[in-house]
């Protein structure tokens, strides 16, 4: 198969499930960009068991159910490292979020200077928001909070800011009413084992149906 595109910086975790009778791998990658399942190619990834391979069998994590793989040992001089238990494994990558998103208002946040884009999800039970688009970080945000802010000149739309990560799938961003008031809510998929603990600030906008106060939302 062409390789179209390298996955890079996209790979977030590699999840290895040992049995008595099988190991099951899975390579989890970021989506990318805003594309539902691009085309994807084949990469090789040496990955380390606790004891050899021997007879298991191998199986691919990112298809229900786990399908057998083809399994090339690394081979050292005239010997294989099958004592070290370490394979070269094909794994068929999904280039999509293993974390399908909920049904709503559907955006992507752009990504900038080593800061990958950020797939988000308005949830909206409210019916209030009209649409949502990114945003930039307004000079005032400096919490570090997740806050609602006005938007100049607009009555009728909101910003919506809060502190994200790098290896962060997807923001599910909530609203529900809360009395006479609204609760705006910021939940973090991810699939990664391990990341940076480097916070990212992110924004979005909402146009909403009426004019609403930004005081009139809650964010917890």
């Amino acid at each position: 198969m062409r390789w179209d595109r390298s996955p890079g910086s996209r790979m977030l975790a590699l999840v290895v499930v040992e049995t008595d009778a099988t190991v099951t791998i899975t390579l989890v990658l970021r989506r990318l960009g805003n594309a539902d399942c691009p085309s994807n190619p084949e990469v090789s990834v040496a990955v380390s068991l606790r004891m050899a391979l021997g007879t298991r069998t191998l199986l691919d994590g990112s298809t229900m159910p786990a399908a057998p793989r083809r399994v090339n040992r690394i081979g050292i001089g005239d010997s294989t490292m099958r004592s070290l238990g370490v394979v070269l494994v094909a794994v068929l990558l999904a280039g999509c979020s293993l974390l399908p998103p909920p049904a709503g208002i559907q955006l992507t946040i752009p990504g900038r200077q080593g800061v990958p884009a950020l797939p988000v999800t308005v949830v909206d039970h409210v019916g209030i928001v009209r649409e949502a688009t990114p945003a930039e970080i307004p000079p005032a945000y400096v919490s570090g909070e997740t806050t609602v802010l006005a938007v100049p000149e607009r009555g009728d739309a909101v910003l919506l800011v809060w502190m994200s990560g790098m290896c962060i799938d997807r923001a599910i961003v909530t609203i529900d009413r809360l009395g006479d008031r609204y609760r705006a809510t910021v939940d973090a998929q991810s699939s990664a084992l391990g990341c940076s603990t480097v916070g990212v600030p992110r924004a979005i906008e909402l146009s909403l149906t009426e004019a609403v106060e930004p005081d009139a939302f809650e964010a917890p």
